[in-house]
């Protein structure tokens, strides 16, 4: 959703594309940061 200060809201639709495994990962983990934060843990 498209919001901007004080304005209507637009909704749009996306596509997301997962091309390599390590994107695959990181999603599974919840993004990036979860994945490098989880991984700093142990």
């Amino acid at each position: 959703m498209i919001e901007e200060a004080g304005a209507s809201k637009q909704e749009v639709k996306v596509l997301c594309r997962i091309d390599t495994g390590n994107e695959l990962t990181y999603y599974q983990h919840g993004g990036i940061l979860h994945y490098v934060s989880r991984h700093m843990l142990e």
